[in-house]
């Protein structure tokens, strides 16, 4: 986990030189007056975060059909109301999913399933020149692996999420959430994921987008980091190679407690207007 925070820590910094090495742009083209079109206008069902497949193993062991396997995420969301709710505020119905497959073993099985429903509130916020600073955006989340007695993972939470385009080449996002009702399946799953994460993406150009994801668990050195590069396949599309680094705890609920090193290569999809516009 050390080796990891220091791996986050040299992006970071990687990141803050390049910045400054350029004046960033001004981004916002959305503002105050037309961004209720602008969401009225977009469809109402789109992808939610990225959609990836990539294939891997895990980097401290030696390469087997038992240290390898693929992972993939898919996630789509849906924008119930055409016009806003009270205080501008709009409202979501949105769906994760996440499987780890052993795609190197002889039957092809699925080691693990994580399913993550959520009804969601987004409201954009502006500043004192109208234009776009950011958005808050409220969960109640379910995230579960489907499993019974021994094997089941579950636990339910509120969730608040704050993302913040700092320019057209920079993008934040910082979210905590609570726990709430009951947590027997992992009653100390705090200690490891603790109560939120930041992500960070960088775009340097329209080709590549650099990404970080951290979290600190409650418990000494118990976190998680995730660092992603991904290239785009061609000058207009939304489809890029990915390649992906995972080191701690939590990657998968029904092994939240135990530490994991992946290295994976495949592809993804990419939101880009939400990103990055």
């Amino acid at each position: 986990m050390k080796t990891a925070i220091s791996l986050f820590i040299a992006l970071l910094g990687g990141i803050c030189f390049v910045m400054a090495q350029n004046k960033p742009k001004e981004v916002p083209k959305i503002t105050r007056y037309n961004y209720k079109q602008y969401i009225e206008e977009a469809p109402r069902f789109t992808i939610y975060g990225d959609n990836y497949f990539v294939s891997g193993t895990q980097m401290n062991h030696s390469i087997s059909e038992e240290t390898s396997d693929a992972r993939f995420e898919i996630g789509f969301k849906e924008r119930l109301v055409d016009k806003p709710l009270p205080w501008d505020i709009y409202l979501f119905l949105a769906y994760r999913q996440k499987a780890f497959w052993d795609i190197y073993k002889e039957s092809f099985p699925f080691r693990a399933l994580n399913y993550n429903p959520s009804l969601g509130l987004g409201k954009v916020i502006f500043d004192e020149e109208d234009k776009l600073k950011g958005a808050f955006w409220f969960q109640v989340e379910h995230e579960s692996n489907g499993e019974a007695d021994s094997i089941s993972r579950s636990w339910n939470r509120f969730s608040l999420s704050y993302f913040l385009p700092v320019s057209e080449h920079f993008l934040y996002t910082v979210k905590a959430w609570l726990p709430v009702g009951s947590m027997s399946d992992n009653s100390d799953i705090t200690e490891y994921l603790g109560y939120g994460q930041v992500d960070m993406a960088y775009r340097p150009n329209s080709r590549w987008i650099f990404e970080a994801s951290a979290r600190k668990g409650v418990e000494g050195w118990k976190g998680s980091l995730q660092l992603g590069v991904n290239f785009r396949i061609t000058k207009t599309g939304n489809e890029f190679v990915y390649l992906q680094f995972f080191q701690g705890y939590g990657q998968d609920l029904i092994n939240y407690n135990k530490e994991l090193t992946y290295l994976r290569l495949g592809f993804s999809i990419k939101d880009m207007s939400f990103n990055f516009y």
